[in-house]
């Protein structure tokens, strides 16, 4: 059987629940995931930093705000990033949750920052959780 083409186009789909570890050419239209790379790099950076506070906290007895606040923020932001990770559906509507709350924050330093500095502050806030919310939006059909 002759082949027709160059070798590397393809319209086979890989299997469903594979994971495609080779970096493939993009057709046109198709959206990539290299900014979803980084948050997940930041995400088990910044989940792990706030879980090892809520780890010092405990071992020292010391459960005040910032040890509590660590797990609170710490074991969401792991499980995220484990998420966007392996491309699961929970990764994705945790991070949509996540810019959510990164927006509603954004927009409560801008309603409620009295000085000059927390105007500005809430409205980079604000504009960059719409951001990643619209970006990780369009990317829906990735997970599984």
């Amino acid at each position: 059987m002759v082949q027709v083409g160059p070798p590397f186009q393809t319209d086979e789909l890989p299997k469903p629940n594979t994971v495609v570890k080779e970096a493939r050419i993009l057709r046109e239209g198709e959206l990539g995931f290299g900014w979803g790379k980084l948050w997940i790099v930041f995400g088990y950076l910044s989940g792990a930093t706030a879980l090892s506070a809520f780890v010092m906290g405990a071992t020292t007895g010391d459960l005040s705000v910032e040890p509590v606040s660590g797990l609170i923020f710490g074991l969401p932001m792991l499980a995220c990033a484990y998420g966007l990770h392996r491309r699961r559906r929970f990764g994705f509507y945790l991070v949509l949750v996540l810019t959510v709350m990164h927006a509603l924050g954004g927009l409560l330093v801008l309603v409620s920052g009295e000085d000059l500095g927390g105007r500005p502050a809430g409205l980079v806030g604000l504009v960059v959780g719409l951001l990643w919310f619209d970006y990780f939006r369009r990317r829906r059909g990735l997970f599984t």
